[in-house]
C-alpha cells in the first residue's frame, strides 16, 4: 500500500490536507486508544511514516518519481546451455585466476577411419600382404599380414580433433574438476556450452607481479 493510499488521500493533495488527514487517522490508531492491539501499532507506525514522506517536499518529490516509474523488467532467466559431455584440461597461471580469460584448447574423439571405412585395409585391397612384413605378421598391420590402412595403421579407426575455446572466470579454483562455458563447433554442437574441465595451475615465476 503506497502512502496516499495510507492516508486516504489523492496525489495532488496539498499539504495541509496531508496534516489533516493524518491527525484524523493518528487518534483512531495511536496506542495509548488501543493499548495491546499490535495491528492499531502497525497502522499507526504506517501512517506515520506516509506522514513524513509527503509533508516534506524534496522526499516527497523523489517518492512521486519513483511511485510512477515503470516496473524494472524481470532478471534474465539462466542461460540453458546443452551439456557437451566433454573433459579437457585447461592450465592457469595467477593472471587468469585475477581477470579470467578465454583458453583455446584442443579436443579429439574416435572415429570410423575415414580412408579404409573401418576395415583396416585400403579400400579394394583388402587380402594384399602387409608391404612392410610381407605377410608375416607386424605391428603396423596389426599383425595380420594384410595391407593395412595408411592412415589408421590397421585399427579402422582414427581420431579426429577439433578446437574450442573455453571461458575462465576470475576467481576459478585453481585445482580440481569444473563445469565452465566452452564456444565454438565441437562437432556439431555449437556454443555456449557447458564441459568439463580438469583445472591445472601453472606456478608463476619468482618476484612476478600480477595485476
Amino acid at each position: 500500500m503506497d502512502f496516499y493510499t495510507r492516508l486516504g488521500i489523492k496525489q495532488t493533495a496539498q499539504v495541509e490536507e496531508i496534516r489533516r488527514a493524518y491527525r484524523k487517522l493518528a487518534l483512531v490508531f495511536h496506542p495509548d486508544r488501543n493499548p495491546g492491539d499490535k495491528e492499531a501499532e502497525k497502522k499507526f507506525k504506517e501512517i506515520g511514516e506516509a506522514y513524513e514522506c509527503l509533508v516534506d517536499d524534496v522526499k516527497r518529490s523523489k517518492y512521486d518519481r519513483e511511485r510512477n516509474a515503470p516496473p524494472p523488467p524481470p532478471p534474465a532467466p539462466p542461460p540453458n546451455y546443452p551439456v557437451a559431455g566433454m573433459s579437457v584440461e585447461v592450465t592457469v597461471n595467477a593472471y587468469d585466476l585475477k581477470n579470467g580469460a578465454e583458453k583455446t584448447v584442443t579436443v579429439s574423439r574416435p572415429r570410423l577411419c575415414p580412408d579404409c571405412r573401418g576395415s583396416g585395409h585400403p579400400v579394394g585391397r583388402h587380402f594384399g600382404p602387409c608391404q612392410l612384413c610381407g605377410g608375416v605378421g607386424c605391428q603396423p598391420c596389426g599383425f595380420t599380414g594384410k595391407l593395412s590402412c595408411a592412415r589408421c595403421w590397421g585399427r579402422g579407426e582414427d581420431r579426429e580433433t577439433t578446437q574450442i575455446i573455453v571461458m575462465v572466470p576470475a576467481g576459478v579454483n585453481p585445482y580440481g574438476r569444473v563445469r565452465l562455458v566452452g564456444t565454438g563447433n565441437l562437432w556439431g554442437l555449437r556454443g555456449p556450452f557447458y564441459i568439463d574441465a580438469n583445472i591445472r595451475y601453472m606456478m608463476p615465476r619468482p618476484g612476478l607481479i600480477v595485476r
